[in-house]
């Protein structure tokens, strides 16, 4: 799945995420309706020096969980 051509049939991890959304739940939610967004903007983090990490750093903070967020796709322009 890429942000470009994202996969609509994707469904979410079964692992509980953090929702800024009242009521918004990610278990089993399909990508029309629930998207993931980082805290940190992944370009915003290279720019800020990232572009220095090795690979494994940057992929372990691409996936971490405390960077991560839940968001409803209608709301995710």
């Amino acid at each position: 799945m890429s942000a470009s051509s994202p996969d609509r049939n994707a469904m979410l991890p079964a692992a509980p995420c953090t929702t800024p959304t009242p009521g918004l739940r990610s278990r089993g939610t399909s990508t029309e309706t629930v998207q993931v967004n980082h805290i940190v903007p992944l370009a915003g983090a290279w720019y800020s020096g990232a572009e220095q990490w090795s690979a494994q750093e940057r992929e372990r903070f691409a996936n971490d969980p405390g960077t991560l967020v839940t968001v409803a796709a209608a709301t995710n322009g």
